[in-house]
């Protein structure tokens, strides 16, 4: 209900164009939030940017699409077509990849409501400190990801002959486009469509109209409870 607003498919691009500010990794960075501060958030988007581009390094090194410096022969592919089609698998399937260390790190953030006696009591220290510590390790082992990938980034291009280092930026950038509009603008757009397609289902197979259907769910989550928190945030 919150999400389609009026009901009405007017409200659509708005709505799309929020979500996907909220969505998109550098717009999620702004964004407030109880649970990770932003600069962890910048510390995870990070690793997944420097991580695509050293797998698209890795992958360009599998493929023997690259020459040394050192190399006489060129045996890559003349076509364009061919050239594009890798430079984009390259992209794409080093950004599906580059989520799994994001994905590790991810698992160390785990932060949920808790309930305690008063505050400052010791279990309320304790789990202050637990999480305290989890969040030191994953600055740590982020970072040292991220200096890893930089390192081997600038010992590819410094082994690859000149004229790959164009074919190398092209499928980086597919990736940070991947990752940074193409995905988000997808899942921005998902989900208030569906929401207003299942609105309009539902309205009508029931035949009640669609501000209705709103006000009975809503009256429904209050008398339920089911945003309420039971429980205090520390």
């Amino acid at each position: 209900a919150h999400i389609l607003g009026s009901g009405q498919c007017g409200a659509l691009p708005r709505i799309v164009l929020r979500l996907f500010l909220v969505q998109n990794p550098l717009g999620a960075v702004l964004v407030y939030c109880n649970f990770m501060s932003s600069g962890l958030r910048a510390l995870f988007f990070m690793c997944d940017v420097m991580g695509a581009l050293m797998l698209g390094s890795v992958f360009f090194q599998a493929s023997g699409s690259v020459t040394g410096k050192r190399s006489r022969g060129n045996c890559t592919s003349n076509n364009p077509q061919e050239q594009l089609g890798r430079l984009l698998a390259i992209g794409v399937g080093s950004i599906l990849l580059s989520g799994i260390p994001g994905v590790f790190l991810g698992s160390m953030h785990t932060r949920s409501f808790k309930k305690f006696e008063y505050e400052g009591c010791p279990e309320w220290d304790r789990q202050l400190r637990s999480w305290r510590i989890q969040d030191r390790m994953i600055w740590f082992f982020g970072l040292l990801y991220t200096g890893f990938c930089v390192f081997f980034i600038m010992v590819f291009l410094a082994n690859i002959s000149p004229a790959d280092h164009h074919g190398w930026a092209i499928s980086g950038i597919v990736s940070v486009v991947e990752d940074t509009i193409v995905i988000p603008f997808c899942v921005a757009l998902f989900v208030p469509v569906l929401a207003t397609l299942t609105l309009h289902f539902v309205s009508c197979a029931k035949k009640v109209e669609k501000q209705e259907l709103i006000r009975q769910r809503r009256q429904q989550i209050h008398e339920e409870g089911i945003l309420t928190l039971p429980v205090v945030s520390v």
